[in-house]
């Protein structure tokens, strides 16, 4: 069987020598691409915030409305 051992090491040759730097290239990749999509959405998201002047969060702007609504009621 020295044919069936050597197939058998060249198999491992080939995992050893093509797909393991393949499936570290292809998570490398995956990985920078994740990252630079957060990048992009994040800088992407603040530029909306500065361009409709929200930089506010919403539950809180609607809490100080909430109250000064209240304190206008008062007043009245």
């Amino acid at each position: 069987m020295p044919g069936l051992q050597a197939e058998r090491y060249q198999d491992r040759g080939f995992c050893r020598y093509y797909l393991l730097p393949a499936v570290v290239t292809c998570m490398v990749i995956q990985v920078t691409l994740f990252t630079q999509q957060d990048i992009v959405t994040h800088s992407l998201q603040g530029y909306v915030d500065r361009t409709n002047n929200k930089n506010i969060d919403q539950s809180l702007y609607a809490r100080m409305y909430k109250e000064r609504n209240k304190c206008e009621r008062i007043k009245k």
